[in-house]
């Protein structure tokens, strides 16, 4: 069994438009890591360089991320259980890598098991106004410098994701984070189950593109196999 983490920087925010610039990925019982920058094979835009100041001269001379998935899968592993740790990785990073394995046609291995700690951090700590990174840095004295950078990000998210574990197993937290997924996130049927809420409620979240593809991929295709038939 693998527990790793892993954290995409991009060019933007729409996992169907936008490019990877860096990643990282952190096995963290073997403490091993892969992790490169990327070329995107387009420009940067200026309010993602204020960001994280990575700018396209940093990044036109290292590889695209297709020409580095091999390796990444390879790292990551396609027999044991792998369980794959990202913060609103069900929206975002997995949203990406996902995408950019479906361009080269493969398959995503059977064994991989996703866990996304924005969920379990509402979870977990309903408390909390908000439960992004920086957030979750400030409440478990976490330093903000270097933040969105992959590597910076993923370091934290380790220290995150086992503040919030406590002793689960990561197969216990995988089960938390699916049943999680099953249910609304937000507005008047926060907290039930998707299969309970009215279809209209659905045509009006649509309609007025509260949730989009593009925004709330991992909502979005959990409502459409419910009420789309």
């Amino acid at each position: 069994m693998s527990l790793i983490f892993y954290d995409f920087e991009t060019t933007g925010l729409d996992p169907f438009q936008s490019k990877i610039t860096q990643f990282m990925f952190l096995n963290s019982k073997e403490q091993t890591l892969f992790s490169s920058y990327v070329n995107p094979q387009c420009e940067i835009p200026p309010e993602v360089i204020k960001l994280n100041g990575v700018t396209w001269d940093d990044l036109k001379s290292y590889k695209t991320f297709s020409e580095q998935l091999d390796s990444i899968i390879n790292f990551l592993g396609t027999e044991k259980p792998v369980y794959l740790v990202a913060h609103n990785g069900d929206s975002f990073d997995k949203v990406f890598l996902l995408n950019e394995m479906k361009r080269k046609n493969m398959k995503v291995p059977k064994n991989w098991y996703f866990i996304d700690t924005l969920k379990l951090a509402r979870e977990f700590l309903p408390q909390l106004q908000k439960h992004n990174m920086d957030t979750l840095r400030d409440y478990y004295n976490l330093s903000k410098d270097y933040a969105h950078l992959a590597t910076k990000d993923v370091l934290d998210l380790e220290k995150i994701y086992f503040n919030l574990a406590g002793d689960k197993t990561p197969y216990a937290m995988y089960l938390l984070n699916k049943k999680l997924s099953q249910q609304m996130p937000f507005g008047k049927y926060k907290g039930v189950s998707l299969e309970k809420i009215p279809e209209e409620y659905f045509q009006f979240l649509l309609s007025n593109k509260i949730i989009t593809e593009q925004k709330n991929y991992d909502l979005f295709e959990n409502l459409r196999q419910v009420f789309v038939k």
